[in-house]
């Protein structure tokens, strides 16, 4: 019997267009005599029992009655494995359902859907059963019966939401968006108290990314369980309320917990700032001594990132000390001791931190975090910036000083104890820190609260040094009058104008800043050294295009140097902040045999299985884009061959538009397999940087894939095959921008007007980006590499 396709419409029960025509002109032709009565009575039979079913029990999307009291609304969740969860098309089935993928898809080929839906000759839950089956063995392009049984089964029992549910995650997984919410809604109207239907139906929609669906299932979840009107209410009257108030959501259990953590994420990503705050308040106060440490520091930068700054360092000391008694140095007396001494040095060496953080949020969700700002840090007309694509360091560097200012942080943590002069291993002291901001007010405030001018790092830098390194001139004359002189040198016997010098960028700005005239040989000249003519690229393939000139020349603006000398890259490059392309710098035993495993060919076999997730460009959230999808190795690299092939084919022309290529960027454990053989080159040393991560960041994309314009802290990244070009931008110059770098590059790029320093990266090179140093990056052809962010001189949580 040929197989009828049940519609969307018939399934809800609206008519329109052909179907509709024939399904009413097939009722009019069987409504005559002892057979229309007959069946009309069996229909009426079957829509009664299911009517009674519904009323005497709760319903759980799946289809199944739970076997609690009738009046009972506190349904509890059935135990299943993970793998019978809503994202399973068709959960809480049951495992004696022995059909196979054979039999199974043999009895597809004779069903009479038309027969099934007006007969009612299978029930509906046998209909589900088969469906599970289907979508749980069966590749998505065969999930046409399964839809067909699905939607036999809305049609069969309208008042069940189950189907509906079903036939929404199903839709969901083939990416038809629109049909799968129309479900979602029926399905809640339907039945809006199954506590069951909305938890693991909202957890699934958030694990999907459809987070505005999922909040609106997982908050009434929360009003029916925790027996409220309006959970909104709720969550802004208990984030202020003393945690010992919380009783009642300790009685409600784990489920909630689990929840509430779920919900918190669709609020941060749905970039409802409001009321993530307030739950973030609410899971940590829970949770009480046991409260992971990643959430408290997720909320301290997520307050640091409104401008909330005392709440940040709040949240920052309780982490601190959490991990001072975690490593052994103490009780919880002793820690509270020696981070209250230590909280105003925690603070002023975050400074870069929570800067990155405003303007990343910014981008992210614009005027709802400015409204923030503006509350926290009573901000006015005066302090208006522009952010609707890009955001300046500088503009931010204003509005945090701001915040700093209003809400007296300084002075507020000093009056709890804190230590003026306190530093870390490194020498670094508060006073030191803030001469990174370079603001004349927060000086003077440090150095009448006994802050020490003369202070020094463990290398002899003191203030002056570090304004060479930043450009923070302001605070130069300040310092001057604290006792400060232009002759002090470092233990390398550099004076501050000599460090200003070796930036270049700093050196008129210093000597002006100073009144001196600067030394002959200033700015220093450039040291470079060309690529190495013969190179392999291990299989990895080229642009598929002609790239411009501009883009493929060599010459550098900043030094490139061939050293293996670990001491000479901390003194004359790190402790200075300076930007350095290291040649070669991956000559070792170990990263020889990364690069015979990371050849094309053989790094498809080896790793071609583990999944990633690709993105247009890294660190997707932070520059707004929201799209990922989860991808192998293996199928990401064929993508990329495919490009590097139309390419080709259609031999295109850059002024064409091309499509923006998508890109593997992520952040992955050290003991991954994928870094098995992967060790620090010499040149990071660190028993002599101090350099040693516990994650680096994994890349691979093709060509005209790359990174738009941003700033963090200090990052290394090592290039194993391809080509990359680099712009860097000075602190004073640099912005954080949601522009694709290929389209920046191609539309607004001047080198001139941006005052770039550009440079291209070869197989074995390093590069090293100082701290909040402007960079974008451009492959020029496909490129893989590892790279990591590290904090010189200390973390923003070292004591």
């Amino acid at each position: 019997m040929k197989r009828k396709h049940v519609s969307r419409a018939q399934a809800t029960g609206k008519k329109g267009g052909e179907d509709s025509g024939k399904q009413k002109s097939r009722q009019e032709s069987s409504s005559s005599g002892a057979s229309w009565i007959k069946a009309a009575l069996v229909l009426l039979a079957l829509v009664a029992l299911a009517a009674l079913i519904y009323l005497a029990f709760p319903v759980d999307y799946t289809g199944k009655h739970n076997e609690e009291e009738p009046d009972s609304r506190k349904t509890e969740p059935p135990k299943k494995t993970a793998k019978n969860t809503a994202a399973d098309s068709g959960d809480g089935h049951s495992a004696s359902n022995s059909e196979s993928k054979t039999e199974t898809t043999e009895s597809m080929q004779d069903l009479d859907f038309e027969k099934w839906i007006q007969d009612n000759a299978v029930p509906c839950e046998k209909l589900m059963d088969e469906a599970k089956i289907i979508l749980d063995k069966h590749p998505k392009k065969d999930w046409d019966a399964a839809l067909d049984l699905l939607a036999a089964c809305v049609l069969q029992e309208p008042e069940n939401p189950a189907p509906r549910w079903n036939l929404a995650v199903a839709l969901i997984q083939l990416n038809r968006i629109e049909e799968a919410l129309q479900f979602v809604d029926e399905a809640l109207e339907l039945d809006p108290y199954n506590v069951v239907f909305l938890k693991t139906g909202g957890a699934f929609l958030s694990r999907m990314g459809y987070h505005l669906e999922a909040i609106r299932c997982l908050e009434w979840y929360l009003a029916v369980n925790l027996h409220v009107p309006n959970w909104e209410q709720l969550l802004a009257s208990i984030s202020v309320q003393r945690e010992d108030e919380w009783e009642f959501l300790h009685e409600a259990g784990d489920d909630v917990m689990q929840i509430f953590e779920i919900l918190l994420s669709s609020y941060l990503q749905s970039k409802n700032l409001i009321k993530a705050g307030y739950l973030y308040k609410v899971i940590i106060g829970l949770k009480g001594p046991d409260v992971d440490a990643e959430l408290l520091v997720a909320y301290s930068f997520f307050s640091f990132g409104l401008g909330d700054l005392a709440t940040g360092m709040k949240y920052l000391r309780m982490y601190t000390e959490q991990q001072y008694i975690k490593q052994g140095y103490g009780d919880a007396d002793q820690a509270y001791e020696v981070v209250t001494a230590h909280s105003l040095r925690l603070f002023t060496a975050g400074f870069d931190a929570h800067i990155i953080s405003i303007g990343r949020n910014l981008l992210m969700a614009g005027e709802v975090v400015w409204d923030e700002l503006v509350y926290n840090c009573e901000l006015t007309d005066n302090d208006t910036i522009s952010f609707s694509h890009a955001v300046k360091q500088s503009d931010l560097r204003k509005i945090f000083i701001k915040c700093l200012l209003v809400q007296n942080v300084v002075g507020y943590l000093l009056e709890q104890g804190a230590v003026i002069y306190a530093e870390n291993i490194f020498g670094w002291t508060p006073l030191l820190h803030a001469a990174l901001l370079g603001n004349p007010e927060i000086l003077h405030q440090l150095i009448k609260l006994n802050g020490d001018p003369q202070a020094r790092t463990a290398l002899g830098h003191n203030s002056l040094h570090i304004v060479a390194t930043r450009g923070t001139f302001d605070i130069v004359l300040p310092l001057v009058q604290a006792g400060l002189k232009p002759t002090d040198t470092d233990y390398l016997e550099r004076t501050p104008i000599q460090v200003a010098c070796l930036q270049r960028w700093t050196s008129k700005g210093m000597a002006d800043a100073l009144k001196i005239q600067r030394p002959y040989g200033c700015p220093s000249k450039l040291k470079y050294r060309p690529p190495i003519k013969h190179y392999s690229q291990g299989g990895w393939l080229g642009s598929g295009v002609t790239l411009p000139q501009e883009l493929s020349r060599e010459k550098c603006d900043f030094d490139v140097l061939s050293i293996s000398d670990a001491e000479t890259f901390l003194y004359e490059y790190l402790a200075l902040q300076r930007p350095v392309l290291i040649r070669n710098a991956t000559n070792s035993e170990e990263l020889r045999t990364m690069f015979h495993l990371w050849q094309r060919n053989k790094f498809e076999q080896e790793y071609g299985d583990m999944s990633f997730r690709e993105v247009e460009v890294p660190y997707a959230e932070s520059f707004g884009y929201s799209t990922t999808t989860v991808t192998t190795l293996k199928e990401f690299l064929a993508k990329m061959k495919q490009i590097h092939q139309e390419r080709k084919t259609k031999k295109q022309d850059l002024a064409e538009e091309i499509p923006r290529p998508t890109y593997i960027f992520q952040t992955v454990p050290m003991d991954t397999p994928l870094l098995h053989n992967f060790t620090l080159p010499r040149v990071l040393d660190p028993e002599v940087t101090h350099i040693s991560p516990t994650k680096v960041q994994f890349y691979v994309g093709p060509a005209l894939s790359g990174a738009p314009v941003h700033f963090h802290r200090s990052a290394w990244n090592v290039l194993l095959y391809g080509q990359k070009r680099w712009f860097l931008l000075p602190p004073e110059r640099a912005f954080y921008s949601t522009q694709h770098v290929w389209e920046w590059w191609k539309d607004a790029y001047s080198k001139e007007t941006t005052g770039a320093l550009e440079c291209v990266q070869y197989p074995g090179d390093l590069v090293f980006v100082p701290d909040m140093w402007g960079h974008a990056v451009i492959n020029l052809r496909e490129s893989i590499g590892v790279a990591a962010e590290f904090v010189y001189g200390a973390t923003e949580f070292s004591l």
